[in-house]
């Protein structure tokens, strides 16, 4: 989690605990644990985790369109995993019920599913 996001989250917090007092406490620390395990599984469902989910000028990366399309920021378009030179690469596991169309299928470098 970035610190930025880390921060945004934290004055969220505090501004429900003020308003609405303790009951309150309990969704929010409940929304605290949440977050930090959805990161921790997006996180490991990609194949380089130190990369960013917002890629180039303010383009999607691979891993945010299937974490949206799939519910797994998997990093690539393909069935399932492969090996790729020597390394695991994840792919998508299950079939998305939102097509799905890449750059990269377009202009008739690779296709989605193969």
């Amino acid at each position: 989690m970035t610190t930025m996001t880390r921060i945004t989250i934290n004055a969220y917090m505090a501004h429900l605990l003020k308003e609405v007092g303790s009951v309150t406490q309990i969704t929010c620390d409940s929304f605290r644990r949440s977050h930090v395990q959805l990161t921790r599984q997006t996180k490991a469902d990609m194949d380089e985790p130190d990369t960013c989910l917002v890629a180039a000028h303010g383009y999607c990366s691979q891993d945010l369109v299937n974490l949206v399309l799939t519910g797994h920021a998997v990093t690539n378009c393909f069935n399932d995993n492969k090996d790729v030179a020597g390394k695991m690469c994840q792919g998508v596991q299950q079939r998305s019920r939102l097509g799905f169309l890449s750059l990269f299928e377009w202009f008739g470098y690779t296709q989605v599913g193969r």
